[in-house]
């Protein structure tokens, strides 16, 4: 039972951080050059998932259409930054929540949990 709460916590954390580089890319102002160029290259990440998720089907499509106009990325960044920054800091936060909470039930009262806590907040941090 450890190990497969171990791996499924990594699994978990590695998940989370894929998320924060993608919605980083797009919210931090020093990490703005690759979120345009994620646009640019038209790659698939977590922005356009939750994207996809907060706008209705033509409003959706919309954007989509968007990325093939190289002078309007930076306005389209700026726009999917808006709408999908509020749903993907909740997924992240609840993802690493979850999975400390999973980790800590397994082996509560080890002190080193907390250096896990603190070092999953400094990551966090550091994405914008």
């Amino acid at each position: 039972r450890s190990v497969e709460t171990l791996v499924k916590f990594g699994h978990n954390v590695g998940l989370a951080l894929q998320m924060l580089d993608d919605l980083g890319s797009f919210v931090a102002q020093d990490r703005h050059y690759k979120g345009l160029e994620d646009l640019r290259n038209q790659r698939i990440s977590w922005v356009w998932a939750w994207a996809s998720e907060s706008l209705t089907a033509s409003d959706f499509q919309r954007l989509i259409e968007q990325v093939s106009d190289e002078a309007s990325l930076p306005r389209l960044r700026s726009r999917l930054a808006g709408i999908v920054e509020p749903i993907g800091r909740t997924r992240v936060r609840s993802l690493l929540e979850t999975s400390e909470v999973e980790l800590r039930a397994q082996f509560s009262g080890n002190d080193t949990l907390d250096l896990v806590h603190d070092e999953l907040a400094r990551l966090e941090r550091s994405y914008g």
